[in-house]
């Protein structure tokens, strides 16, 4: 059993901080917020390392490649960015999206960028010469969430029209449109395994699915007024979400059993991110506040 998580740091920025992530190796925590900027701090310490200017509107989406050399973001300026998170310098921008982007990340080899958009697709970009590689069409609306599995076989996503679909990689097809929710899918993640998906939807639940056969495989409504982001633990045991009831919820896998509700944020926890070891939850809110919490 997990013990009893605390909060041991809490920063706070000038405006609502709309996504969070460890790097690679846990030494950094990168954050992007409403403000258009994105700061990087030291995980132990909370001392600022960098802020990252370039986007002109909300980042809504940070994400590290595979080996820490890259920071992608997406922002409200339908722009995604790529920087070097040593230098702080902007190394591309990329544009091809006709709306808001709403998340970017890393396929497992670090070889593409996933990005998606309220343009209502999904896009593949070249990790190396940026150039666009694929747009899945297939949502009836603007897609909220996207992310890749650690197998590199299958890509998830989810969207205002309350469906998820889960896209064979290599193919850049369709394999399974998945529906329940009631509400938006706010959010999506994949299992350590790859073989597990979670969504979140603004219905207050929280689903578990198989992704060869796109069955569900748990159900559980706790966050009230909607689930915004979730992340499952890097060991494959927890799941973390966040909601706009402003908590964050530590479910144990894989029967998906609510251990601890974490309280101390004052509005709707858009992100969360485990550390690379499991030992620490970061969480992010409109609040303007990042909580760091012990979980080990």
């Amino acid at each position: 059993m997990m013990p009893i998580p605390s909060s041991v740091r809490t920063q706070t920025n000038d405006n609502a901080i709309y996504s969070v992530t460890f790097s690679p190796n846990g030494q950094v925590l990168a954050w992007g917020s409403l403000d258009n900027r994105i700061k990087l701090w030291e995980s132990k310490t909370g001392k600022l390392i960098h802020i990252l200017y370039g986007h002109g509107d909300g980042v809504a989406s940070v994400a590290y490649s595979p080996d820490g050399a890259t920071l992608v973001s997406g922002g409200l300026d339908k722009q995604i960015r790529l920087w070097d998170p040593t230098t702080g310098i902007q190394k591309a921008a990329l544009s091809g999206h006709g709306e808001y982007i709403t998340a970017a990340t890393f396929s497992h080899d670090g070889s593409t960028i996933i990005s998606a958009s309220y343009d209502s697709t999904v896009r593949i970009w070249n990790a190396n010469d940026y150039l666009p590689q694929a747009t899945l069409s297939g949502h009836a609306g603007p897609v909220f969430s996207v992310a890749c599995s650690p197998t590199g076989d299958t890509l998830v996503s989810g969207g205002l029209d309350q469906t998820a679909i889960i896209w064979d990689y290599e193919q850049r097809t369709k394999r399974h449109q998945i529906s329940g929710h009631t509400k938006p899918i706010e959010c999506v993640g994949y299992s350590n395994t790859g073989q597990m998906i979670a969504t979140g939807s603004g219905d207050g639940s929280i689903r578990l699915w198989d992704v060869q056969s796109g069955a569900l495989l748990q159900k559980r409504s706790r966050h009230r007024t909607g689930v915004k982001c979730l992340q499952f633990s890097n060991d494959g045991k927890w799941l973390a979400t966040g909601g706009n009831d402003a908590t964050v919820r530590l479910w144990q896998l894989p029967a998906l059993v609510e251990r601890h509700i974490l309280k101390g944020h004052s509005n709707t926890v858009y992100d969360v991110s485990f550390s690379p070891d499991n030992q620490w939850l970061a969480s992010a809110s409109f609040d303007r506040d990042m909580h760091l919490w012990k979980i080990t």
